[in-house]
């Protein structure tokens, strides 16, 4: 069940089932008291944004006046594990819905810079930009570096799109978009995109001369049988290719100027 900030059922208590006012601290954390990862929520950024996260109804949700995210629930606390396991990899589903165009956002400093900053090439800035930005508000993810900044050797080859840390531990994180400008995406565009996609993590993670725990490959999509494609093929692929990378899938469920003719 997907909840909304315009949803009739409002933000409500996961115990009582009734309405309430307001998120209750554990609900702005986005964590269960106790759990890993349980910090204090920064109100100052909660009221800027009027954000609200909730593990409610079978969903984790995340809610603001610039777009809502929700899952089923235990997927925030699963990607949070598996991305400071080394060794683990897992395909994970966020559904993601905008609420403001993209030039009218309240980014985080952090988003604003990666917006500013030449990247290597390519005009996918706001996938990337929104990437991190839901990183960073969902799971509290904070910029290391932007794609420009990571040094490589040798050079030339596949390369990360920036460097954050989650949980004191430091990812790089490539993003992407499964969609096509004409025609239908089929199962073998998925295999190809993952199989690429995938390779160029492993390649970039030898060449780097930073350092990081491991990596994060954030996929885009237009809709959720784009994304069983996806999760179906990923379940084929061999192990030394999924490697130790999390897959984030985002099935974005409005109209955004992220699929447009840019390159993926």
């Amino acid at each position: 069940m997907l909840i909304g900030r315009d949803s009739p059922i409002g933000p409500i208590s996961g115990r009582s089932g009734q309405r309430r006012a307001g998120p209750s601290r554990a609900q702005e954390r986005g964590l269960a008291a106790g759990s890993p990862g349980y910090k204090p929520v920064n109100r100052n950024y909660a009221n800027r944004h009027n954000t609200t996260k909730l593990h409610i109804l079978n969903v984790d949700a995340y809610l603001s006046e610039d777009f809502n995210t929700s899952a089923k629930v235990g997927s925030w606390m699963e990607f949070r594990e598996k991305v400071t396991v080394a060794g683990r990899n897992a395909f994970i589903t966020i559904i993601y819905s905008q609420q403001r165009n993209f030039n009218e956002m309240d980014l985080s400093e952090k988003a604003e810079r990666i917006r500013t900053t030449p990247n290597a090439g390519g005009s996918s800035i706001e996938s990337e930009v929104l990437s991190y930005e839901l990183l960073h508000r969902c799971f509290g993810a904070t910029l290391l570096k932007t794609e420009t900044e990571i040094i490589y050797f040798p050079e030339g080859g596949s390369i990360t799109d920036y460097t954050c840390r989650i949980l004191d531990n430091t990812l790089g994180v490539s993003v992407t978009r499964a969609w096509k400008y004409r025609g239908e995406f089929e199962r073998e565009d998925a295999e190809r995109l993952l199989r690429r996609k995938l390779k160029g993590i492993i390649y970039a993670t030898r060449n780097s001369i930073e350092r990081w725990h491991k990596q994060v490959l954030h996929i885009w999509t237009t809709s959720s049988k784009i994304e069983k494609l996806l999760r179906q093929e990923y379940r084929k692929l061999p192990k030394e290719l999924i490697s130790d990378t999390v897959v984030l899938t985002t099935v974005v469920k409005s109209s955004t100027t992220l699929f447009t003719r840019q390159s993926a």
